[in-house]
């Protein structure tokens, strides 16, 4: 009978913790509020396409080129070392584009670990030995495969925190 109960015990223990892995621990992803979105309108085209109305049709003018440098025109010092600390600090749209493919292959990266992992394939081959002049050979053969495979369960939902922080 205590014996029983023992087992009884442990087979609720077992399931509690079963049952308990089957959970994701922590709050869940929610975007911040950004309160001057609400506000937005999308500027002049967003309300005449609102208003089905056409666009103006743009009046050919002459062709101006802005200055490249039209800050310097301010003459001031200080203007000219910001613009100057932007320049230098921010990236160019090369390297935003290659951010982005880069945030892009650690989410795959991270999704990836919802899988089996393939850790290791191998294989060897041995012969050894020699044949004799009388015919006789002392000649062995071995050969083996190996794979192995490993998959970690996603007990305490790690790896779907994981993949919510990639994205």
């Amino acid at each position: 009978m205590a014996a029983r109960r023992g087992r009884l015990r442990f087979a609720a223990l077992g399931a509690t913790a079963l049952l308990g892995g089957c959970t994701t621990v922590g709050p869940d992803y929610a975007p911040p509020p950004v309160p001057w979105l609400a506000d937005w309108s999308g500027g002049a085209w967003h309300t005449l396409v609102d208003a089905q109305t056409p666009p103006p049709t743009p009046t050919p003018s002459a062709p101006s080129r802005p200055s490249e440098e039209w800050w310097r025109a301010f003459d001031d010092p200080i203007l000219d070392a910001l613009v100057a600390d932007a320049q230098r600090v921010n990236p160019g749209v090369r390297v935003a584009g290659m951010r982005i493919l880069e945030a892009r292959a650690q989410l795959g990266i991270a999704g990836s670990t919802l899988y089996p992992q393939l850790q290791q394939v191998t294989a060897e081959a041995l012969r050894t030995g020699s044949r004799g002049s009388d015919g006789r050979g002392s000649a062995f053969w071995s050969s083996g495969i190996g794979f192995d495979m490993a998959w970690e369960i996603d007990f305490w939902g790690k790896f779907k925190r994981g993949i919510e922080s990639a994205d």
